[in-house]
């Protein structure tokens, strides 16, 4: 059977839905994951995050370029070859090109915030009352602060949606190492 993503609605327990009065862009996907070693909620990020394709790394970097002209910040997703079971991060550390906004041990809620909007992801981990399979949802909300929030967000709306699936499959082609 091949899995693949589904759209979700955000768990009623997660620490990103409780985050923004206002919310003008929210979406979520959920897969199911085979995790037989008990994997940490970090160690599945770490993971999600390994998984960014080079066509990603190239249409971060002709963003970059974009947004440069308009004063809007810029980042590169690093790509982590290592996987080492006991990662953690703290709030306030980073991962790829986001900082660690807030967590507890099955969620990472990470955050961008620019003059244009306010960005935040997480990944969190559901465990099933067997403790396997869980669920892993990854959360994206935005909030617009201007018009040009709006604007920018329509043109990175369909990339946004096409890197989180492609980069799920891939963590779900990875996860039963």
């Amino acid at each position: 059977m091949k899995k693949k993503s589904s759209n979700c609605v955000l768990p009623k327990d997660t620490i990103i839905g409780q985050l923004f009065g206002k919310i003008d862009y929210q979406d979520c996907y959920s897969v199911p994951i085979c995790n037989p070693h008990d994997y940490s909620v970090d160690y599945l990020t770490q993971w999600f995050f390994s998984s960014t394709p080079g066509w990603v790394h190239r249409l971060m970097t002709l963003r970059n370029l974009i947004v440069s002209f308009f004063g809007l910040k810029g980042g590169n997703i690093d790509k982590t070859e290592i996987h080492n079971p006991s990662v953690f991060y703290p709030k306030g550390s980073k991962i790829a090109i986001f900082t660690v906004y807030d967590r507890n041990d099955h969620e990472i809620v990470m955050a961008e915030d620019d003059k244009h909007l306010n960005f935040r992801t997480s990944i969190m981990i559901e465990k099933d009352k067997d403790e396997n399979p869980i669920r892993l949802y990854l959360s994206t909300i935005v909030q617009y602060n201007n018009i040009w929030g709006r604007f920018y967000f329509m043109f990175v709306k369909p990339f946004h949606q096409s890197i989180c699936k492609t980069m799920l499959k891939i963590l779900l082609q990875n996860t039963e190492v």
